[in-house]
């Protein structure tokens, strides 16, 4: 499995959606009839056409806010603790959502400028956080089933590829390996 491979599990994933107008369409060979106002399960896919279509709206509770961005920063960068925070699986999909809309939403209102500065340093914060948190879980090869539980399937992918070139550079560096 890839990144790719996992961002196409994501979008193909359910989410609840408010419609903002009536809609009667067939989707993937289903028909969705519902009134504005609904709340309606479909695929992030079609919640984005949807969406960019102005007919629905993700429900606040399936997205990412500043709030919600500011209380995984705490988490992760307790300095006190070495492990990775319980962010759910789809963090980077929803901050990468949420981040688009701010910028979007900063071009028609200078306003929302401040907001998405504050949101990029947070989420590059938890990212380099994150980052090296799983390099130590690589490098050491210890990992505890918390730890291994709190990664997003991303994560978990760069720390396989992680631990497979360090078992390989350890091979090769070790003299016992003689540079195979």
């Amino acid at each position: 499995m890839g990144f790719q491979d996992i961002h196409t599990e994501f979008e193909n994933s359910p989410i609840k959606v408010r419609l903002l107008k009536p809609i009667k369409v067939r989707v993937c060979g289903r028909d969705l009839e519902a009134g504005a106002g609904a709340e309606v399960e479909v695929l992030h896919w079609i919640a984005a056409k949807l969406s960019e279509a102005g007919m629905a709206k993700p429900i606040d509770s399936e997205r990412m806010d500043l709030v919600q961005l500011s209380k995984i920063h705490w988490k992760e960068t307790v300095p006190a603790t070495r492990h990775v925070a319980a962010v759910g699986k789809d963090f980077y999909f929803k901050a990468r959502e949420y981040l688009s809309s701010l910028r979007a939403a900063s071009k028609a209102d200078g306003s929302k400028l401040m907001e998405l500065e504050k949101a990029v340093g947070l989420f590059e914060e938890i990212l380099n956080c994150r980052i090296r948190k799983i390099l130590s879980i690589a490098a050491s090869g210890a990992e505890s089933d918390e730890a291994l539980r709190n990664l997003t399937p991303e994560e978990r992918l760069l720390l396989e590829g992680l631990r497979s070139e360090i078992t390989a550079w350890r091979e090769f560096a070790s003299p016992a390996g003689e540079g195979r």
